[in-house]
């Protein structure tokens, strides 16, 4: 019974368009059959209910006929019915909606059938019998992970989107149309030229004239291929320029994106959406090129025609509204299949840059076939929003074909007629032919240029997304009076996330400058996200910060973390060992990346590699060691003498009697730094003045902290004994 039960929920989650998880349908599944302690099964639709809560998926049980189902259905919310077989699986009929009197089949896209029909298969006696249902609906507060970034299409249009992409190029994209209009003024030469060729034959000219009419048509249509080559030119340098602004945009703000605008999102998959870049340059120079060229020859070469006869006006009328009815009626909702294609192709990438991140978590007994499981509902789930969107640009694409032999051979017998009838010349005739050949043959040649404009609405309304990505503040003072060694007040400081999720409320926290303060606690009482605070990453809801008496919130960010340092995790970048430790300080010495090296212990170890500190690091640290790794994102906070330097758990994996000189470097007393250590290791609060254990927020009182107190001027007062190795 599984493998139908599986399809079917991969359906149904793929309609609404919640992730299905293959390996947790089969286990929702083995919970429910059989049913219960006596062995008989459930009915169908109980079972549904409760194997799909486990997939986000609701399914309330109705009892109706099938034209009362097919009335409540859509494909937002399709209804489903189970018919048993005796071998004991189960087929099942979806519901998406009705078209008339007949019921679709399917999903968006299918089959309709009569409700009499549905009716027999499902076991009913008439369309007026009642059937067992299940309403399916997504459970509330369940999104998709891979679509958390869908919500920017309620944002701009793809349209006003690329209006806004384009409008810098907008001189160059004049001088591409005005080639156009000539290429299309010019290539009326060929049917104008047939036409008094035909005419000169006719009537017995002389042969010097084909001559002239010859050369004519050269200088024409050598004109218009210079044109042309202006045209693809001109292309050429707005594709460059396209791609170039769009990588100069991302590389100013995606340094500046707020922390909160990436939640729930994974930033290098996002940034995924950058390649759409290429989407934009080649559409936009085919669209540019082929598009603007058949829209002008179009209504230059109709209007042509038009002057032949009042009937072939009559002919330009149906061929225009033709044009019309493919574009508008039968390209209806393909710029919304194109957008759906685009987010399951980028979730697809999700699946497989996930597989590859954590290596070693697919390897574990099952993991090859859970990465299977994934990779295959992501590519079903592909498939189904391809064939969706492909279904309207096939169709389009028939129209114009059909419509090309009809208009042909239509054209062919009305200028016939005319011509016997002699109300047009034979030379017209065949000019119109021309005309209508090259117009109706260059459109019915366009379904690649449908395709390509949906593409390009889609790749604009990624990159969008892109640029929508809040940005950090950007006011406050750059250069504010503030003394050579920091101190923080914290006043009534209250945070929470979403708004309800409340991690600190009403904290208050004094730190002289110079102290040295350990923040203890266990997970999730808010420690990181103080930090978070105290960096200007995210800002309070109520209370405030300030580093001696000046308010974060009256700095600007630039002059905060100019005086303020974070360190948390490991965030190589590919570059050398230099790179990594001045991040584009390009006022900083070689001899202060080697003091700050030195500092964290690491300088002798990059000295006996190789290329020394010209040695390039991977993302991943190689070829250092995490220990090392670790080592020098604290040397890159140190190479800017930071007066407050904050360590979220940075110190928790350094082994102190090996790595003495970089506790020394950041306790030292000497240093006049401020250091505020987040740590759960009792051996590195005994370098603190003082420790502050926080606790979870409390209806009553708040963040609450115990305070352990001791003052130190010098280490021994504070009874530290430094390692001497």
């Amino acid at each position: 019974m599984e493998p139908d039960w599986i399809e079917m929920l991969d359906r149904c989650s793929m309609a609404l368009g919640v992730e299905f998880d293959a390996t947790l349908a089969r286990r929702a599944l083995a919970s429910v059959q059989p049913a219960d302690a006596s062995g008989a099964d459930l009915p169908w639709f109980e079972a549904f209910s409760r194997v799909g809560k486990e997939l986000g998926l609701r399914g309330d049980h109705f009892s109706g006929t099938v034209r009362a189902a097919a009335a409540l259905s859509s494909p937002q919310r399709p209804l489903i019915a189970a018919i048993p077989r005796t071998d004991g699986t189960t087929r099942w009929i979806i519901l998406s909606g009705r078209s008339g009197r007949k019921v679709r089949v399917g999903g968006g896209s299918g089959r309709l059938v009569d409700a009499a029909t549905i009716s027999h298969t499902l076991g009913g006696s008439s369309p007026r019998a009642s059937l067992d249902w299940a309403i399916v609906s997504p459970v509330l507060g369940r999104d998709d992970p891979h679509d958390a970034h869908s919500g920017h299409d309620h944002g701009p249009g793809p349209i006003s989107r690329l209006i806004a992409m384009m409008r810098p190029e907008s001189a160059d994209l004049r001088a591409i149309v005005l080639y156009a209009m000539g290429v299309g003024v010019l290539s009326l030469a060929t049917p104008l030229a047939v036409e008094s060729l035909v005419t000169t034959v006719a009537m017995n000219m002389l042969v010097g004239q084909v001559v002239v009419l010859t050369l004519v048509l050269l200088v024409c249509l050598g004109m218009a291929a210079i044109f042309r080559a202006l045209q693809a030119y001109l292309a050429e340098v707005v594709q460059r320029r396209i791609f170039l602004r769009v990588a100069s945009v991302l590389a100013n703000r995606l340094p500046r994106i707020r922390v909160d605008g990436l939640e729930g999102q994974y930033g290098p998959e996002l940034v995924n959406r950058f390649f759409e870049v290429v989407t934009i340059q080649k559409a936009a120079a085919l669209l540019l090129i082929e598009g603007v060229a058949i829209v002008l020859q179009t209504v230059i070469g109709l209007s042509v025609l038009a002057f032949y006869h009042p009937l072939l006006l009559g002919f330009d009328l149906v061929v225009v509204a033709a044009m019309v009815f493919t574009i508008l009626q039968l390209g209806r909702g393909a710029v919304a299949t194109s957008l759906s294609e685009s987010r399951a192709k980028y979730a697809m990438v999700a699946g497989l840059e996930e597989i590859a991140r954590a290596p070693l978590a697919y390897k574990l007994n099952g993991g090859p076939e859970f990465a299977r499981d994934r990779i295959d509902a992501l590519a079903r789930r592909y498939l189904t929003n391809r064939c969706e969107h492909y279904a309207i640009v096939f169709r389009q694409v028939v129209f114009s074909l059909g419509f090309q032999a009809a208009s042909t051979a239509g054209l062919l017998g009305l200028g016939g007629w005319l011509v016997i009838t002699e109300q047009l010349t034979l030379g017209q005739l065949v000019a119109a032919e021309l005309i209508v050949a090259t117009v109706v043959g260059a459109f019915a040649k366009s379904g690649k240029l449908f395709e390509t404009w949906y593409d390009l609405m889609a790749a604009v309304n990624k990159i969008g997304h892109l640029y929508d990505l809040p940005e950090e503040r950007h006011d406050g003072e750059h250069h504010p009076a503030v003394s050579a060694r920091l101190g923080l007040r914290i006043r009534g400081l209250t945070f929470s996330y979403d708004g309800h999720r409340e991690v600190l409320s009403n904290l208050n926290l004094d730190v002289a400058p110079g102290e040295h303060v350990a923040l203890c606690g266990p997970s999730g009482v808010g420690k990181s996200t103080l930090a978070d605070l105290m960096f200007g990453l995210i800002a309070p809801q109520q209370g405030h910060i300030a580093i001696s008496g000046v308010n974060l919130r009256d700095l600007s960010l630039e002059a905060l973390r100019h005086s303020i340092a974070l360190v948390r995790g490991l965030e190589v970048v590919e570059g050398t060992v230099i790179d990594n430790v001045r991040m584009g300080r390009s006022s900083m010495t070689l001899s202060q990346v080697q003091d700050a090296l030195r500092e964290a212990g690491l300088l002798e170890a990059l000295a006996a590699l190789p290329l020394g500190l010209h040695t390039r690091l991977s993302p991943s640290g190689a070829p250092l060691s995490s220990g090392q790794s670790r080592r020098l994102m604290l040397a890159r906070a140190l190479a800017g003498n930071p007066q407050l330097l904050v360590l979220d758990e940075a110190l928790d994996g350094v082994d102190l009697v090996q790595h003495g000189p970089l506790i020394r470097a950041l306790f030292e007393p000497a240093a006049h730094r401020t250091v505020i250590l987040i740590t759960h290791r009792p051996d590195l609060v005994e370098f603190c003045d003082r420790k502050f254990v926080l606790s979870a927020p409390q209806e009553s009182h708040g963040t609450t902290m115990a305070m352990t107190h001791g003052s130190a001027p010098n280490d021994t007062d504070r009874g530290i004994q430094w390692p001497t190795s």
